[in-house]
């Protein structure tokens, strides 16, 4: 799950780190499902469920696909924003995201499309200004 927070590059870089110790990993069935970090004793267990969230975290990383699905949801949103004081980031919103906002401020879309989920980012149904700038802070390294 660490993948889907922003310190998803440290959890990949771990991923890797890890899977390349032999004891850890089986190369046909993935990660096995516990170590003792006292003794090093590792379990034989693999877990389906374990490769599943895995895998799923893995898809999240790279397309964002599950975190832009669950974020439609503004309940999910603001519960993140009430967990983390920000909005809902995790390496999600990128320069698009802001180009959306302000096509949809200038009535310049498309689709005639006037709210855009993702360019919310405090999550209040209603795309703004301060949304814009926050994203383009974000992207920016500024935030």
């Amino acid at each position: 799950m660490a993948l889907l927070s922003n310190r998803h590059l440290e959890a990949l870089a771990n991923l890797v780190h890890l899977s390349r110790h032999p004891a850890l990993y089986h190369p046909e069935y993935g990660f096995k499902d516990s170590v003792d970090v006292a003794s090093g004793k590792v379990t034989e267990r693999i877990l389906t469920l374990d490769q599943l969230w895995l895998f799923l975290s893995l898809v999240n990383y790279d397309k964002q696909t599950l975190y832009r699905y669950f974020y439609k949801d503004s309940r999910i949103r603001r519960a993140h924003i009430a967990l983390y004081r920000e909005g809902p980031i995790a390496g999600g919103l990128g320069l698009n995201d802001a180009i959306a906002g302000l096509q949809i401020l200038a009535g310049q879309t498309e689709s005639g499309e006037k709210y855009s989920w993702f360019s919310d980012a405090d999550a209040d149904r209603k795309v703004e200004y301060k949304d814009i700038i926050y994203i383009l802070q974000k992207v920016g390294g500024f935030r």
